[in-house]
């Protein structure tokens, strides 16, 4: 599990989207997300504030800096527990074209400009949920988390490879144009 100790309590934000909601904001249908929740004291009036442990490593409280608390774990726990995205696997291997709508690039996170993206793409009967342990361990690594976030490819297998990324190079001219980069912020 990966973790980071400090003020807050980790927690996972979920957001359901609708299919057209997905493909125009470039995320998977249901977004779990790791968040951190700090409460705040200002007399006897408590503020809760949510966190972005991937946006920063620290939180303030009462004019002193902290460590964030984060699981960046539970997130990607939660993903393939709730959404068995691994069961694709074999069914859109064998019958690719009834797994047509699932050709999709997601983010992980929310767009940040200043960070390098990582494509991640599985591989013949295969899903994004093969690059959870690594994305998982990378994740951990304070630099990575500050300097790149990931994306992944998903695709029905079954299809020829042309095929496949033909339509992973219309997905990312796609992405071009609603999150511009420089070339060099493509991993």
């Amino acid at each position: 599990m990966s973790t980071r100790d400090g003020i807050g309590a980790p927690l996972v934000a979920v957001r359901h989207l609708t299919p057209e909601k997905a493909a125009e904001l470039y995320a998977p249908p249901a977004i779990y997300y790791g968040v951190t929740g700090v409460a705040e004291f200002e007399g006897s009036r408590c503020i809760l504030s949510i966190k972005d442990p991937l946006a920063a490593e620290t939180v303030t409280v009462e004019g002193r800096t902290y460590p964030m608390a984060a699981n960046f774990t539970g997130a990607l726990a939660m993903t393939l527990a709730e959404e068995k995205p691994q069961k694709l696997g074999l069914v859109r291997l064998l019958r690719p074209e009834e797994y047509a709508s699932t050709f999709r690039v997601a983010r992980l996170e929310p767009y940040n400009p200043n960070k390098s993206v990582v494509l991640v793409i599985h591989g013949l009967m295969d899903t994004p949920a093969t690059w959870v342990p690594l994305i998982n361990d990378l994740r951990s690594d304070k630099d990575i988390r500050r300097n790149y976030q990931f994306w992944f490819y998903s695709y029905p297998s079954g299809y020829p490879y042309p095929y496949s990324a033909l339509i992973l190079r219309q997905e990312l001219d796609a992405i071009e144009k609603k999150f511009p980069l420089a070339q060099e912020r493509w991993c």
